[in-house]
């Protein structure tokens, strides 16, 4: 939903307009598609037969798009799900184009498939010329990319490391579990105090 300048109402929102409009997104390095219904359709009105309409429509287009978000009448971001939030989240970070990106723990709370979709979306977007600082838990997942590592434990870098220097068969989440004293019998063996 959109405002009306003049009136103050609420009205169906052209996303044409709003794409056409809005100059960062042209700074995402992706082409953006919109298909409306008309009349719009409202959340209230949707029922199993609106939902086939979408997913007919989704079937039909589905090679053709890398991706599909999926917004009807009154929704808002905050309605869309965990993985179409993660994106628009990720389009509207990168959109400013600064040299320096600070990101604390981004793939929280995220699946697999949307961890991975959001990687090829920042590997996509980045130039080349940014710096990124990420802090992460999903080691396995940003390893391949990646150019340094800082492992910390208990406050401090316990290793600074290049990962082009990594020896085949090496990894980042070893090197991390080395640098943290990480036993993996720890759990295995339960001893009497």
């Amino acid at each position: 939903m959109g405002k009306d300048p003049v009136t103050g109402v609420l009205e169906p929102l052209d996303f044409n307009h709003l794409v056409s409009s809005m100059p960062e997104f042209k700074l995402i390095q992706a082409e953006i598609d919109v298909r409306k219904f008309d009349p719009p359709i409202d959340s209230s009105d949707m029922d199993p037969m609106r939902w086939a309409e979408i997913v007919s429509m989704i079937a039909n287009n589905y090679n053709d798009y890398d991706g599909f978000v999926i917004l009807h009448g009154t929704d808002t971001i905050g309605q869309l799900s965990t993985g179409q939030r993660a994106r628009v989240e990720l389009a509207a970070g990168f959109a400013k184009r600064v040299p320096y990106y600070l990101m604390d723990e981004p793939f929280l709370g995220k699946d697999p498939f949307t961890r991975r979709d959001f990687i090829k979306l920042m590997s996509a977007t980045l130039t080349g010329g940014e710096t990124l600082l990420l802090s992460t838990h999903y080691i396995e997942d940003v390893e391949h990319f990646l150019d340094r590592a800082l492992i910390l434990h208990d406050g401090c870098i316990a290793e600074d490391l290049q990962l082009d220097t990594l020896e085949p068969g090496d990894s980042l989440l070893a090197h991390m579990a080395s640098a943290c004293h990480w036993d993996p019998k720890r759990y295995l063996a339960f001893e009497e105090e």
